[in-house]
């Protein structure tokens, strides 16, 4: 299967927000405790949220990476059934991790877990690539195969390293990856907070994870 996949972020919608100029804008969202009461926040916080583009129904776009000039990207990712992590390892260059995950049943296939790197330092997308080659096609090449992962969701880097750090949470694991190497292993594993809950459905752990400051 080939899997047409946009690196970006969305429910349903892409969404641009005017906050990034004025960050005020929306503060009071971020410190209000919950009221079940009827929402009376100021018009100003909707009117600088504006849609930039909307998915057809029953699209999930899952995590959320941006290139330093606000572009977003579409890729197709060989036998993958979604893209379920994207860390930037150095500037203009992304780990993805793909998989095959059935969104019908809410299942991930084990063993189908793989991480890639997206080399977009000489595409011309946005203008703003230089260099010889400026204008060339993405380079994706696969880094390594996960054959012992069971559900990959969530990707962070280590700074200053050549790793990533990515959560299994059909395993309740986190693995270590060397984006220079392709080697791997588990560097964490806690049953009383990272494993699946007994008869989970869909059986999920630790989900996502950021290293603190980065």
């Amino acid at each position: 299967m080939w899997l047409y996949s946009v690196i970006a972020f969305a429910l349903t919608a892409l969404f641009y927000s005017n906050s990034y100029a004025n960050p005020t804008a929306c503060s009071n969202l971020l410190s209000r405790t919950y009221d079940p009461s009827p929402d009376t926040t100021s018009s100003s916080c909707s009117d600088s949220v504006t849609t930039i583009y909307q998915f057809s129904n029953g699209t999930w776009i899952e995590n959320i990476a941006v290139r330093s000039n606000s572009n977003l990207l579409l890729h197709t990712f060989p036998d993958a059934g979604g893209l379920l992590g994207i860390a930037e390892i150095s500037p203009d260059i992304f780990a993805v991790v793909a998989g095959t995950f059935n969104f019908a049943t809410f299942t991930s296939v084990a063993g189908s877990y793989s991480t890639w790197r997206v080399d977009l330092r000489f595409n011309d997308l946005g203008g703003r690539s230089k260099g010889p080659s400026k204008g060339a096609s993405p380079s994706v090449t696969k880094i390594t195969d996960l054959p012992q992962a069971l559900f990959l969701n969530g990707m962070t880097i280590l700074p200053n390293t050549s790793y990533v750090l990515i959560a299994d949470p059909g395993a309740g694991v986190v693995r270590h990856v060397d984006t220079g190497t392709g080697e791997y292993e588990v560097v964490l594993s806690d049953t009383a907070t990272m494993a699946p809950p007994e008869n989970a459905v869909p059986a999920t752990g630790i989900n996502g994870l950021h290293v603190q400051g980065s």
